[in-house]
């Protein structure tokens, strides 16, 4: 994990070295986040998406919808700057993590942006738009959100997307009525950078676009960094002796073996715990992105 995350300086990997392994966790989770997995992944669109802005780009969005759904790399169109940030000492982000802008969109909301121009292998783009287009990625489907710009960190507009997006998905807040000052999105959104989780209105319900820590990181990677430090206190100390080896071999379906071995890995954001002479994956804790 350390040798995966990004160091600026390079001397910032020490303070990596040093740090409580469910710590780390949680960090290399913010960073593998930022990449996608390439995968298969149903196309589906947030009510609203296909406004005057996306219909000028049917294009380059549906060569980007058909790259997902046939499990393809889609690394071309992400920001060269999601491959170069990482960790660095700074106690502006409070935890170490670079968390500006574009990065913070993902923490806060859960949403990836990509360039409707692919890359080349220096991130160079031929011909690029300024339009981006904001996904939800899940494990089997992708939401494409809506199309903007490089504003739309800022504005309030991806911020007003994801509440509506929220709320077409049916979770918004029940019972709550008139008991928090009315603010706009850009207001909330304002708010959200300072690590301040505020409701933001969609047609008259409450809904709660956004979930920063204090820390101005994903709750979601902390939720799932501590999900597989509580598979690997189980499964870990029975990996050691014969007994408990025979043990996940009935849990997880094997064929008994005293002669069994196991080790961990990580795909991507998801734990496998890997039998190690047959190279087959028998347990594993995939990152739900909920």
């Amino acid at each position: 994990m350390i040798e995966t995350i990004p160091c600026e300086p390079v001397s910032a990997r020490k303070e990596l070295e040093v740090l409580g392994f469910s710590d780390l966790l949680a960090i290399y989770m913010n960073w593998i986040d930022r990449l996608i997995e390439p995968r298969p992944r149903q196309t589906r669109f947030s009510p609203g998406f296909w406004d005057e802005r996306a219909a000028a780009q049917v294009a380059p969005i549906m060569v980007i919808a058909e790259r997902s759904e046939k499990g393809e790399d889609l690394k071309a169109y992400l920001s060269p700057r999601v491959n170069s940030s990482g960790y660095a000492p700074d106690a502006k982000t409070r935890s170490g993590l670079i968390t500006g802008g574009k990065d913070r969109a993902l923490n806060a909301y859960g949403i990836h942006h990509l360039h409707l121009v692919p890359g080349n292998a220096k991130g160079k783009r031929s011909g690029e738009s300024t339009d981006l287009l904001f996904v939800r990625v899940r494990r089997d489907h992708m939401v494409f959100v809506m199309c903007g710009g490089h504003s739309s960190f800022d504005d309030g507009t991806l911020r007003q997307a994801m509440a509506d997006l929220e709320l077409a998905s049916g979770t918004h807040i029940r019972g709550i009525v008139g008991v928090y000052p009315e603010m706009t999105a850009r207001e909330g959104e304002a708010l959200s950078r300072q690590g301040i989780n505020t409701v933001t209105a969609s047609n008259g319900f409450s809904t709660m676009p956004s979930y920063l820590s204090t820390a101005l990181t994903s709750l979601r990677h902390r939720r799932h960094a501590d999900e597989i430090v509580d598979v690997i206190e189980r499964l870990e100390p029975l990996t050691r002796s014969d007994e408990g080896r025979v043990e996940i071999c009935r849990e997880f379906g094997l064929p008994r073996s005293e002669a069994a071995r196991f080790g961990w890995a990580l795909n991507y954001s998801t734990l496998l715990l890997v039998e190690e002479t047959s190279r087959k994956a028998v347990a594993q804790v995939p990152y739900r992105n909920i």
